[in-house]
């Protein structure tokens, strides 16, 4: 191949024929076909219309074969150590064009690992690839907390040939910093109607907002509430053990603001330091008698043998950078959004009012 791309790969990737890449390019398919089998170079403006449709830069498009084994940003911020040698698995993406390395440690149970990424710097690492290194190039990483989140990224690989999607679970505060520091695709957001507007303020890109669903946040605590929480027990009375959220956590901010209205300062209160890393944990921790409650999404008291007691209706959002719509995956997944089938088994899973989901939120 004298002029070397990957053009026929990601195109295939991101189920595309021909036709519409070429469509999409202003070139003939017979021309788009020359360039695929590196007959011919590619004019600066049809190349940059070429990464612009597959969502990733010229520069990754027609890379060398030995770029693969390059040094790459990494994103590993729940990993202790980064010492040069080291070994994680890791999952890479193209966020922005540019490639991604981040650590499966707060990546949804069970996430295969696309490489085996050794750190070589304190945010660099080199890659193993234990599979087709083009799959990054199709891939998204969705950053938030909210449960639902996961059956999105199975959705993916079930309703997007060629795409897949990687949940990393995040609090509000860490989705918005993770997009803003272009480490993911999508920061997953949630919290009362009437806060969205301050939530969005807090997003320094331009985003497209969209609507995932909207479900009740509140208490967790052991079945049929014995200890009579918030009936003629609060806070205020010794024997409550907590178990929260971290800073940046709405679930953290209810408690807070339920410790306020009551007066109570954290330091009396047994656990308030002990922090879950998501909603399920929450509930795990409340199940197995570790703690007596804690805040979380209704739809985790579903798969535990604990009860609910509701503090408020939330929505939760997607926050997608205008500048990646074109990201073939992101495309998907705006697809899938408006799909019936998603939005049954979505509304099924929850309880999750999916009335709206897919909505385009404006404000």
């Amino acid at each position: 191949m004298k002029y070397p791309n990957r053009i026929q790969q990601l195109r295939q990737r991101a189920g595309l024929s021909r036709s519409e890449m070429a469509h999409q390019a202003g070139i003939t398919p017979q021309a788009l076909g020359l360039i695929e089998q590196g007959r011919v170079s590619p004019l600066t403006h049809v190349a940059l219309r070429l990464a612009e449709a597959l969502g990733t830069t010229v520069e990754s498009l027609f890379q060398p074969p030995e770029a693969e084994s390059a040094t790459w940003r990494l994103f590993a911020p729940d990993v202790n150590s980064t010492v040069v040698g080291d070994q994680m698995r890791a999952v890479v993406a193209h966020v922005d064009g540019e490639p991604i390395v981040r650590s499966l440690r707060r990546a949804a149970f069970g996430t295969p690992a696309f490489a085996i990424a050794s750190p070589a710097a304190v945010d660099k690492a080199r890659v193993e690839w234990l599979g087709d290194p083009t799959q990054s190039f199709t891939t998204l990483f969705i950053s938030g907390c909210d449960p639902a989140l996961s059956l999105v990224a199975g959705w993916m690989k079930q309703d997007a040939p060629g795409c897949q999607a990687v949940h990393f679970h995040a609090t509000n505060r860490q989705s918005l910093a993770e997009l803003a520091a272009g480490v993911t695709h999508v920061a997953a957001v949630h919290g009362a109607e009437d806060e969205v507007p301050e939530l969005l303020a807090l997003c320094s890109e331009s985003v497209l907002v969209m609507e995932l669903a909207r479900a009740r946040m509140g208490w967790v605590v052991n079945q049929g509430n014995p200890k009579r929480w918030l009936v003629t027990r609060d806070f205020h009375d010794g024997g409550i053990r907590l178990v929260n959220r971290p800073e940046g956590a709405g679930a953290r901010a209810l408690i807070d603001a339920e410790m306020a209205r009551q007066r109570v300062r954290p330091d009396h209160v047994a656990g308030y330091d002990r922090e879950a890393a998501d909603h399920w944990q929450v509930a795990q921790a409340v199940a197995l008698g570790a703690a007596d409650l804690g805040v979380a999404h209704e739809c985790v008291c579903t798969v535990h043998d604990v009860s609910f007691v509701p503090i408020r209706d939330e929505i939760t959002m997607l926050l997608i950078p205008r500048s990646y719509l074109r990201h073939p995956a992101v495309q998907r997944l705006c697809e899938m959004l408006q799909s019936d089938r998603f939005r049954r088994d979505l509304s099924t899973a929850g309880p999750y009012d999916t009335e709206h989901t897919g909505k385009v939120i404006t404000y």
